[in-house]
């Protein structure tokens, strides 16, 4: 395998890890005694990175002291470094809510059928988004909360929000899905009913019987 195609081997689909990844590897390369091919991998790395974090919006903030029109590799290295140190802490914020100091609020286990059933409500959420409309970057980035979604669910505690924040993205894109806009919502709208009752269950909440864990914007309200 060429350096370039191991470089960017079997990347985690979440961009964020993906990210994390890639700067690992460029750190590894460069801690390694120099190489003949040195100049011409720095610059593929660098054209990786550039091309990376153009596609994603993750948050990491590059300063480029090279002096040229790309930044060189440890610039890159250490903007996701301080990236990758401020996705460990919103990770742990994620699990703990301040007000209560609950690291369990909002928090539930899910039973073997109920994952089950969301994978399944999650696989035709994203053939349907796979036939929408939406533009590439909309596509790229509803698949990857859909990757995320499905971690969280096999989980032995799952974080409810990460569902209801994935309905509010979907109300946002009602608009574009045409024909598709229906099914759509109503397969999120079934993800939420299971996590919603799941966390109601954990939380020894008594929910309506029929009532919507939440209200969604119909199709028709979107366009």
């Amino acid at each position: 395998m060429s350096f370039r195609d191991e470089f960017i081997a079997d990347l985690p689909s979440d961009p964020g890890e993906a990210i994390v990844t890639l700067s690992d590897r460029a750190q590894t390369w460069m801690d390694r005694p120099p190489a003949p091919d040195d100049e011409v991998n720095g610059i593929y790395i660098r054209t990786i990175f550039k091309r990376f974090l153009e596609r994603y919006d993750i948050g990491a903030k590059v300063e480029n002291t090279s002096g040229e029109d790309l930044p060189n590799v440890p610039d890159y290295v250490k903007a996701i470094t301080k990236f990758a140190g401020q996705r460990i802490v919103d990770q742990l914020l994620d699990n703990y809510d301040l007000e209560r100091g609950d690291p369990q609020f909002g928090v539930t286990s899910l039973t073997t059928e109920e994952k089950s059933a969301i994978h399944k409500h999650l696989d035709a959420i994203r053939v349907i988004i796979e036939k929408s409309r939406l533009g590439t970057r909309k596509k790229n980035a509803l698949y990857g909360r859909l990757n995320g979604l499905a971690k969280e669910a096999d989980l032995d505690g799952t974080k409810t929000d990460r569902f209801f924040a994935f309905a509010a993205d979907a109300a946002f894109v009602l608009g574009e899905m045409a024909e598709n806009a229906k099914p759509f919502i109503n397969e999120v709208k079934e993800v939420l009913k299971i996590v919603g009752r799941a966390r109601a269950r954990s939380e020894g909440v008594a929910l309506p019987k029929g009532d919507e864990v939440l209200k969604l914007p119909s199709p028709t309200d979107a366009e």
